[in-house]
Protein backbone atom coordinates (compact mmCIF):
# COMPACT_ATOMS: atom_id res chain seq x y z
CA UNK A 1 0.00 0.00 0.00
CA UNK A 2 0.92 3.45 -0.85
CA UNK A 3 0.03 6.63 0.75
CA UNK A 4 1.13 10.09 -0.99
CA UNK A 5 0.91 13.20 1.76
CA UNK A 6 0.89 16.81 -0.21
CA UNK A 7 3.10 18.99 0.98
CA UNK A 8 0.28 21.57 0.83
CA UNK A 9 -1.57 19.80 3.81
CA UNK A 10 1.50 19.92 6.16
CA UNK A 11 1.52 22.20 9.11
CA UNK A 12 3.22 25.22 8.55
CA UNK A 13 4.94 27.40 10.95
CA UNK A 14 5.86 31.31 10.15
CA UNK A 15 8.61 33.40 12.13
CA UNK A 16 10.72 36.04 11.27
CA UNK A 17 13.53 34.11 12.01
CA UNK A 18 12.24 29.94 10.72
CA UNK A 19 10.04 28.51 8.08
CA UNK A 20 8.22 25.00 8.58
CA UNK A 21 6.88 22.31 7.30
CA UNK A 22 5.22 19.59 10.02
CA UNK A 23 4.85 16.18 8.23
CA UNK A 24 3.52 15.03 12.14
CA UNK A 25 1.99 17.35 14.65
CA UNK A 26 4.38 19.45 16.56
CA UNK A 27 3.96 22.67 18.56
CA UNK A 28 0.89 24.62 17.70
CA UNK A 29 -0.02 22.27 14.85
CA UNK A 30 -2.05 19.33 16.30
CA UNK A 31 -3.71 16.67 14.48
CA UNK A 32 -4.87 13.41 16.46
CA UNK A 33 -4.29 11.38 13.54
CA UNK A 34 -1.24 12.30 12.21
CA UNK A 35 0.97 12.59 14.84
CA UNK A 36 3.78 9.78 14.03
CA UNK A 37 4.67 7.08 11.64
CA UNK A 38 6.47 4.42 13.38
CA UNK A 39 8.50 5.20 15.56
CA UNK A 40 9.29 8.51 13.60
CA UNK A 41 7.90 11.33 16.36
CA UNK A 42 8.94 14.37 14.15
CA UNK A 43 9.69 15.47 10.76
CA UNK A 44 10.33 18.78 10.11
CA UNK A 45 11.32 20.82 6.98
CA UNK A 46 12.61 23.68 8.15
CA UNK A 47 14.85 27.02 6.62
CA UNK A 48 16.44 29.25 9.18
CA UNK A 49 16.97 32.34 7.83
CA UNK A 50 20.47 34.23 8.29
CA UNK A 51 21.58 35.32 11.69
CA UNK A 52 19.25 33.10 13.71
CA UNK A 53 18.95 29.96 15.43
CA UNK A 54 18.08 28.15 18.42
CA UNK A 55 19.66 29.12 21.55
CA UNK A 56 21.15 26.51 23.94
CA UNK A 57 17.98 24.00 24.97
CA UNK A 58 17.39 20.49 26.40
CA UNK A 59 15.99 17.44 24.53
CA UNK A 60 15.58 13.76 26.71
CA UNK A 61 15.30 10.14 25.47
CA UNK A 62 14.86 11.44 21.63
CA UNK A 63 17.07 10.30 18.84
CA UNK A 64 17.52 13.14 16.40
CA UNK A 65 19.18 13.20 12.80
CA UNK A 66 18.71 16.60 11.13
CA UNK A 67 19.99 16.50 7.55
CA UNK A 68 21.40 19.22 5.53
CA UNK A 69 19.77 20.05 2.01
CA UNK A 70 21.43 23.88 1.35
CA UNK A 71 22.88 26.60 3.37
CA UNK A 72 25.73 26.39 6.50
CA UNK A 73 24.47 25.61 10.28
CA UNK A 74 26.62 25.91 12.99
CA UNK A 75 25.60 23.22 15.86
CA UNK A 76 26.95 23.34 19.12
CA UNK A 77 26.28 20.70 21.58
CA UNK A 78 27.30 21.49 25.17
CA UNK A 79 29.44 18.29 24.85
CA UNK A 80 31.80 18.85 22.40
CA UNK A 81 33.47 21.61 19.66
CA UNK A 82 31.13 23.25 17.43
CA UNK A 83 30.70 21.99 13.60
CA UNK A 84 29.73 23.62 10.45
CA UNK A 85 27.10 21.35 8.13
CA UNK A 86 26.75 22.01 4.28
CA UNK A 87 24.75 20.42 1.77
CA UNK A 88 24.66 16.83 2.39
CA UNK A 89 25.93 16.06 5.89
CA UNK A 90 24.35 15.60 9.05
CA UNK A 91 24.50 15.18 13.14
CA UNK A 92 23.31 12.95 15.29
CA UNK A 93 22.62 13.65 18.70
CA UNK A 94 20.97 10.86 21.31
CA UNK A 95 19.53 12.65 23.90
CA UNK A 96 19.53 10.26 26.10
CA UNK A 97 19.03 10.79 29.81
CA UNK A 98 19.59 14.77 28.77
CA UNK A 99 21.50 16.97 26.18
CA UNK A 100 21.48 20.33 25.28
CA UNK A 101 22.66 21.89 22.47
CA UNK A 102 22.09 25.30 19.85
CA UNK A 103 22.01 25.66 16.07
CA UNK A 104 22.30 28.76 14.30
CA UNK A 105 23.00 29.99 10.64
CA UNK A 106 26.12 32.57 10.44
CA UNK A 107 25.48 32.04 6.84
CA UNK A 108 25.27 34.13 4.02
CA UNK A 109 21.89 32.25 2.29
CA UNK A 110 19.33 30.12 4.28
CA UNK A 111 19.44 27.06 5.87
CA UNK A 112 16.94 24.67 4.67
CA UNK A 113 17.09 21.22 6.88
CA UNK A 114 15.53 17.88 7.77
CA UNK A 115 14.71 17.57 11.56
CA UNK A 116 14.04 13.44 12.35
CA UNK A 117 12.83 12.34 15.98
CA UNK A 118 12.90 9.04 16.45
CA UNK A 119 11.57 7.39 19.83
CA UNK A 120 14.76 5.35 21.35
CA UNK A 121 14.63 1.44 22.09
CA UNK A 122 16.06 2.20 25.28
CA UNK A 123 15.76 5.32 27.82
CA UNK A 124 18.12 7.34 30.04
CA UNK A 125 21.47 6.18 27.63
CA UNK A 126 24.59 8.41 27.66
CA UNK A 127 23.73 11.36 25.50
CA UNK A 128 26.24 11.56 22.65
CA UNK A 129 26.65 13.38 19.76
CA UNK A 130 27.96 12.47 15.94
CA UNK A 131 28.18 13.87 12.48
CA UNK A 132 28.21 12.64 9.30
CA UNK A 133 29.99 14.04 6.18
CA UNK A 134 29.68 12.34 2.99
CA UNK A 135 30.72 12.98 -0.65
CA UNK A 136 27.72 13.70 -3.66
CA UNK A 137 29.36 10.70 -5.35
CA UNK A 138 28.02 8.45 -2.97
CA UNK A 139 24.38 9.49 -3.61
CA UNK A 140 24.24 10.35 -6.91
CA UNK A 141 22.01 8.39 -8.89
CA UNK A 142 22.22 5.68 -6.15
CA UNK A 143 20.88 4.94 -2.77
CA UNK A 144 23.28 5.77 0.04
CA UNK A 145 22.65 4.18 3.60
CA UNK A 146 23.68 6.92 6.48
CA UNK A 147 21.63 5.56 9.26
CA UNK A 148 20.99 2.15 11.33
CA UNK A 149 20.68 0.48 14.22
CA UNK A 150 23.25 -0.69 16.93
CA UNK A 151 23.47 -4.01 15.06
CA UNK A 152 24.02 -3.14 11.41
CA UNK A 153 26.35 -1.36 9.19
CA UNK A 154 26.16 2.27 8.58
CA UNK A 155 28.08 5.57 9.50
CA UNK A 156 25.69 6.82 12.35
CA UNK A 157 23.89 4.21 14.48
CA UNK A 158 21.10 5.03 16.46
CA UNK A 159 19.01 3.40 19.51
CA UNK A 160 16.26 2.25 17.42
CA UNK A 161 15.37 -0.51 14.39
CA UNK A 162 15.45 2.60 12.10
CA UNK A 163 17.67 2.36 8.27
CA UNK A 164 17.84 5.94 6.39
CA UNK A 165 18.90 6.41 2.74
CA UNK A 166 19.34 9.39 0.73
CA UNK A 167 19.70 9.46 -2.79
CA UNK A 168 20.17 12.44 -5.54
CA UNK A 169 19.42 11.88 -9.05
CA UNK A 170 19.34 12.89 -12.02
CA UNK A 171 16.21 14.00 -14.22
CA UNK A 172 14.89 11.39 -16.58
CA UNK A 173 16.25 8.59 -14.61
CA UNK A 174 14.83 5.32 -12.79
CA UNK A 175 15.31 4.17 -9.40
CA UNK A 176 14.03 1.30 -7.16
CA UNK A 177 13.74 0.88 -3.90
CA UNK A 178 12.33 -2.83 -1.92
CA UNK A 179 10.17 -2.41 1.06
CA UNK A 180 9.90 -6.19 1.94
CA UNK A 181 7.14 -7.70 3.84
CA UNK A 182 6.61 -7.02 7.36
CA UNK A 183 8.36 -3.58 6.94
CA UNK A 184 7.17 -0.01 6.19
CA UNK A 185 8.96 3.63 5.24
CA UNK A 186 8.44 7.04 4.62
CA UNK A 187 9.72 8.94 2.04
CA UNK A 188 10.29 12.47 1.50
CA UNK A 189 10.78 14.04 -2.27
CA UNK A 190 13.05 17.22 -0.70
CA UNK A 191 13.66 18.13 -4.01
CA UNK A 192 12.56 17.79 -7.91
CA UNK A 193 9.70 16.15 -9.29
CA UNK A 194 9.04 12.44 -9.88
CA UNK A 195 7.07 9.76 -10.46
CA UNK A 196 6.76 6.99 -8.03
CA UNK A 197 4.74 3.86 -9.24
CA UNK A 198 2.88 6.23 -11.68
CA UNK A 199 2.10 8.43 -8.97
CA UNK A 200 2.92 12.22 -9.26
CA UNK A 201 5.50 13.62 -6.28
CA UNK A 202 6.81 17.59 -6.12
CA UNK A 203 9.16 18.91 -4.19
CA UNK A 204 8.36 18.52 -0.27
CA UNK A 205 6.05 15.69 -0.83
CA UNK A 206 5.96 13.02 1.32
CA UNK A 207 4.94 9.13 0.95
CA UNK A 208 4.16 6.14 3.41
CA UNK A 209 4.96 2.90 2.17
CA UNK A 210 3.88 -0.43 3.26
CA UNK A 211 4.89 -3.81 2.25
CA UNK A 212 5.40 -3.09 -1.84
CA UNK A 213 8.19 -2.30 -4.31
CA UNK A 214 8.77 1.16 -5.49
CA UNK A 215 9.97 2.44 -9.06
CA UNK A 216 11.07 5.84 -9.29
CA UNK A 217 11.26 8.24 -12.21
CA UNK A 218 12.55 11.43 -12.06
CA UNK A 219 10.90 14.18 -14.08
CA UNK A 220 13.74 17.10 -12.56
CA UNK A 221 16.54 16.51 -11.01
CA UNK A 222 15.47 15.07 -7.53
CA UNK A 223 16.81 14.53 -4.35
CA UNK A 224 15.00 11.83 -1.75
CA UNK A 225 14.84 10.67 1.82
CA UNK A 226 13.44 6.87 2.48
CA UNK A 227 13.36 6.10 6.49
CA UNK A 228 12.39 2.50 6.69
CA UNK A 229 11.72 -0.11 9.61
CA UNK A 230 9.50 -2.60 11.10
CA UNK A 231 6.16 -2.36 10.21
CA UNK A 232 5.27 -3.02 13.90
CA UNK A 233 7.81 -0.27 15.37
CA UNK A 234 5.59 1.96 17.28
Amino acid sequence: MIKKIDHTLLGTAYHTWLQSLFHFSYADYYQPYINKFGVIRVINDDILHVNSGHDLHKHKDVEIITYMISGELTHTPKIGMPKKLTRGELYYMSAGSGMEHAEFNWGEKPVRMIQLWIRPNQKNVAPKVEYGCFKREQRFNQWQKIVSDLEHEAPIQIHQEVNIWVSEVEANRDLDFDILKNRQAYLIQLEGESMINNIAMSEKDGMEIFEEPIKIKTVRPSLFMIIEMNINGK
